[in-house]
């Protein structure tokens, strides 16, 4: 399927599409633009688009390529109604209750793709929303494979009041990569931008590769490696240069054989260039924010040189690689964190720095891991005469508990902060240290 424009299985009838047993597929280059006048519009699925309860299988293929297909939606008004643009996967859409499948494959790559959105409009409020670079769906299902490549895909926005983007690579609400043997995510990235028109509204944007929808869950299990490298975000609010889950939606990473983070970065800005216009700007961890994260009886875990900068008036950075409310490291072979740096520049008044690497709102637990080293991570604070951030604990800080328990070896070197060079809480927290399990 090559150079093919607006190419669409649109599925809202037989609600069932299967490529199967075939020796290779390859979507290459096809496109869905759609222009919306004095009115909101939606454009997804450039290759394949799936309507409510509509299932995909793609299994049992030698080389299943998506390479350059992209979703572009503006919308642009002169009418006094506010106006939205929605790109939604630029490859493969799945509307609600769909499941997508990818099982059985020798090679899965996607590369590439990409979403789009832009809203202007003179008389009111646009907003433009670009989601899942590669796959926006409610079930994805990535199974059995024997490599996956998501790289270099993209969700971005701009020229809107408000602008959001989720998911570089994949956008979803139930997402399974399990049972691969190696799965790779590299360069994806996610991107929201306003026009300076509007003084009000905001920039926002999570998961520069994988993005959990509110109420679900991401599994990346039982997989021979996982590498998550290069991947990017950034606006005015930020979550999750690699993976963010929604409200109360879980992330597990457990029984792979090794993962990487490395050289993740998340980028946070005012967007604000009015005089006298003050924003509050937030950035969420390099590598992985939501609620509950557990990384249990992994190989091991490595995650470095990732890196967070955050520039604003009023400056915050909620943990430099993870941010979560319970946060469990256990069981794992070797987990360590070497040369992540947080940087935060406040242009007015103050700022905050709340876990170097790792923040917890609840509790923090890295117990039974065979080795645990955390070694120059680097906190660097820059303000205007005046100002001063505040950093609290240069590896965790966790508003209420955090836990160590039963580990081999536990290391902490050259690791800085201003309360708490490695560990800090508020007020009232527990820290606890043991060496028994």
């Amino acid at each position: 399927f090559y150079k093919g424009t607006s190419l669409l299985f649109n599925l809202n009838e037989d609600k069932y599409l299967s490529f199967k047993a075939l020796n290779s597929v390859l979507f290459d280059r096809n496109s869905n633009y759609h222009l919306y006048t004095n009115f909101s519009g939606t454009a997804s699925g450039s290759t394949i688009n799936a309507g409510e309860d509509a299932t995909i299988n793609l299994t049992n293929i030698g080389t299943l390529i998506f390479d350059g297909n992209e979703v572009s939606c503006t919308s642009i008004s002169s009418v006094s109604i506010a106006n939205n643009a929605k790109a939604l996967g630029g490859a493969i859409y799945g509307d609600i209750d769909s499941t997508i499948n990818i099982h059985g494959n020798r090679e899965v790559n996607f590369t590439g793709n990409s979403t789009y959105a832009e809203a202007a409009n003179n008389a009111a409020f646009p907003t433009a929303y670009a989601r899942g670079g590669a796959i926006y769906g409610d079930t994805i299902n990535i199974t059995s494979n024997d490599e996956v490549l998501f790289s270099s895909n993209t969700a971005s926005t701009a020229y809107s009041a408000s602008s959001y983007a989720y998911g570089g690579a994949i956008c979803g609400k139930y997402l399974s990569l399990n049972n691969n043997g190696s799965i790779v995510f590299s360069d994806n990235s996610v991107s929201a931008n306003r026009s300076s028109e509007y003084t009000t509204g905001t920039t926002s944007t999570s998961g520069g590769a994988i993005n959990v929808i509110d109420g679900g869950s991401l599994s990346i299990n039982n997989n021979t490696n996982v590498v998550f490298s290069n991947n990017s975000g950034n606006g005015n609010d930020a979550y999750g240069a690699v993976i963010h889950a929604s409200g109360d939606s879980s992330i597990s990473l457990s029984n792979n054989g090794s993962i990487t983070f490395k050289g993740n970065s998340l980028r946070v800005y005012d967007h604000n260039t009015r005089e006298g216009v003050s924003e509050l700007v937030y950035a969420y961890a390099t590598s992985i924010s939501g609620s509950k994260i557990v990384l249990n009886n992994n190989g091991g875990i490595a995650f470095y040189d990732n890196s967070l900068s955050v520039t604003g008036d009023y400056a915050y950075c909620i943990g430099g690689v993870i941010s979560g409310k319970h946060i469990s490291l256990d069981g794992n072979a070797e987990v360590s964190f070497t040369g992540n740096k947080v940087s935060i520049s406040v242009l007015k008044e103050n700022g905050d720095v709340k876990g170097g690497v790792i923040k917890g709102d609840e509790i923090i637990q890295l117990n039974n891991n065979k080795r645990l080293f955390f070694s120059n991570n680097k906190i660097a604070s820059t303000g205007v005469s005046g100002s001063y951030v505040y950093a609290y604990g240069g590896v965790m800080y966790s508003e209420a508990e955090i836990v160590l328990r039963g580990n081999d070896d536990v290391e902490f070197s050259n690791n800085s902060a201003s309360h708490g060079g490695a560990i800090a809480t508020t007020n009232g927290g527990v820290i606890t240290l043991s060496a028994n399990g």
